[in-house]
């Protein structure tokens, strides 16, 4: 495993609930870290979001974004737009 500081302990965190993670040993920790590794903030264990990216994993799990386009992220992006300040 990579980490980027190769000397530190780290703690193993083994699953999700909500806003929290829970370690190897179940402490729980409030997963607070905004995302920084592409979490998303509607919380862990979501079923609507799990149902979703199940359907799109069916069709493709992944599409390089600088040399193709992909219906859900058109759709994002006109959702975005309409709520988007003009300008």
């Amino acid at each position: 495993m990579f980490y980027r500081d190769m000397f530190s302990e780290h703690i193993r965190i083994v699953r999700g609930e909500g806003i929290y993670i829970y370690d190897e040993f179940g402490k729980k920790y409030l997963d607070a870290s905004g995302g920084s590794n592409a979490s998303i903030p509607i919380g862990h264990g979501v079923n609507t979001v799990i149902d979703a990216m199940v359907e799109q994993a069916r069709k493709i799990a992944f599409v390089p974004m600088h040399l193709f386009s992909n219906e859900p992220a058109e759709i994002l992006a006109d959702e975005i737009a309409k709520i988007a300040p003009n300008g």
